[in-house]
């Protein structure tokens, strides 16, 4: 699940958030989420692209913008 914010909140002490990712695992599960997790990485790494994501007004283009 992703959440984006057109207006920051308050995340802890010292960040304040616009994007939110949830990660549903199945229990038990015990393939490899390394690649899962690197995709990720490299997705919020990037200022430009998290920029666009936080821009977007419909899931499809949100999805669409993560299958790049």
């Amino acid at each position: 699940t992703i959440c984006t914010l057109k207006n920051p909140i308050q995340w802890d002490e010292q960040r304040k958030v616009q994007f939110v990712c949830l990660l549903n695992i199945r229990k038990g599960y015990t393939g490899d989420l390394n690649q899962v997790y690197q995709q990720l990485i490299d997705i919020i790494e990037n200022k430009t692209m998290m920029q666009k994501l936080i821009e977007c007004n419909l899931p499809e283009e949100l999805i669409q913008l993560m299958c790049e």
